[in-house]
């Protein structure tokens, strides 16, 4: 456990980054890995599971980093150019503010899960990569990846729009492909630090951005296991592990609108004489 702590990530080392595996993935791993030992063990091939030996990783919740919608908008700003690789960045950063999809799963988003009149789109896979050359699809994190979510008339009319333009580059299977290929997660990733100094917006990691539509959602009052199912987590301790210093804010419009109602004098007329209740 102490060496995959140690361990950088891949798209970390793609991004030339030094973060490390988290705490979570390793106790992912240790979790398939004493599903099979633990198989090894009842057919007798092992004496004993020596995983159960090893303690789960503690988990502690850190802080993440969004963006607010005025601040989002203004970082799309800068991609309001008729070029197409600008739609495209455009589009990618929409898809991902306004969904909360990860970037593998928006790659792996193919046209024929996109249902345009129904204002939906499904999650079924996630893509991993690595080189243009070295790339495979891989089912989502956990069951409850597998999908299928609103998106809204606006975004489906952007999608539809981005259809017939990348009808006229070629028949392409995947929503966000621009040239048949995948693009790597980190050139989108390096277009947004750019676009973000750009307009003198603190930048903050693609990923980021799947946090700034929780973010997104809770100012808008959306219940927690709304977002859970939204975002695909497996269960709501994550979701709340993650967010629940959000809601903090949240809380404050609730004590606010507390205030506000006790502190407003309610004056009835009964039987032609003033009672302030």
């Amino acid at each position: 456990m102490f060496e995959l702590s140690q361990t950088i990530s891949r798209n970390a080392r793609l991004q030339k980054d030094k973060s490390t595996l988290s705490k979570s993935y390793i106790n992912r791993i240790r979790g398939h890995l004493k599903i099979v030992l633990d198989r090894a063990e009842k057919e007798g091939l092992i004496d004993k599971n020596p995983v159960n030996e090893v303690a789960y990783l503690p988990i502690e919740n850190q802080k993440v980093d969004f963006w607010e919608i005025r601040e989002f908008k203004k970082v799309m700003q800068y991609f309001d150019r008729n070029s197409i690789q600008s739609k495209h960045r455009k589009l990618v950063y929409e898809l991902l503010f306004y969904t909360g999809l990860r970037i593998g799963e928006l790659s792996a988003l193919a046209w024929k899960n996109v249902n345009l009149e129904k204002h939906q789109i499904t999650v079924e896979r996630t893509l991993v990569y690595s080189t243009k050359n070295e790339w495979y699809f891989s089912t989502p994190k956990t069951n409850n990846a597998y999908r299928t979510i609103g998106i809204g008339q606006q975004l489906s009319k952007k999608l539809n729009d981005w259809k017939q333009l990348q009808k006229l580059l070629g028949n392409f299977e995947y929503v966000i492909q621009l040239d048949g290929t995948f693009t790597p997660p980190y050139s989108f990733a390096s277009w947004l630090k750019e676009a973000a100094i750009e307009v003198d917006i603190k930048p903050i990691k693609l990923h980021s951005l799947r946090h700034s539509h929780v973010a997104f959602l809770i100012e808008k009052n959306v219940q927690p296991l709304a977002i859970q199912e939204r975002m695909g987590h497996s269960n709501i301790q994550i979701t709340l592990g993650t967010y629940g210093h959000l809601y903090a804010k949240a809380d404050e419009r609730v004590i606010a609108a507390l205030d506000s109602s006790q502190s407003e004098d309610v004056i009835l007329e009964v039987n032609n004489e003033l009672v302030l209740v």
